[in-house]
């Protein structure tokens, strides 16, 4: 179970593939090694394809996948601006963070 962050053009992406209802967690980052994503479960690995336009996925109930708003900037990140994380439960558990570039 891992979030998978990819890199195309300067804009990262946050792929999620959620088992239940949905809910935000807000944090502060300054670099993706600092995205603090340890204690979600229910996490499915997702494989898509990148776009330049922003996106963040969530599976529905029967696995599709609807779009959502958000994507981050490298020079948000960079710079330390809230990044948001939508995350689908409140039960917790250990997940990785799998960063690279496309």
């Amino acid at each position: 179970m891992y979030v998978k962050v990819k890199r195309q053009k300067k804009i990262y992406f946050i792929f999620c593939e959620l088992s239940d209802s949905v809910s935000v967690i807000k944090t502060e980052v300054s670099k993706l090694s600092d995205i603090p994503v340890e204690n979600i479960e229910l996490w499915k690995k997702i494989e898509t394809t990148t776009t330049t336009q922003e996106q963040d996925w969530k599976a529905t109930s029967r696995g599709g996948f609807h779009r959502l708003e958000k994507s981050i900037q490298e020079e948000e990140i960079v710079n330390g601006e809230t990044l948001y994380l939508t995350f689908g439960t409140d039960d917790y558990t250990d997940i990785e963070v799998t960063p690279f570039e496309h």
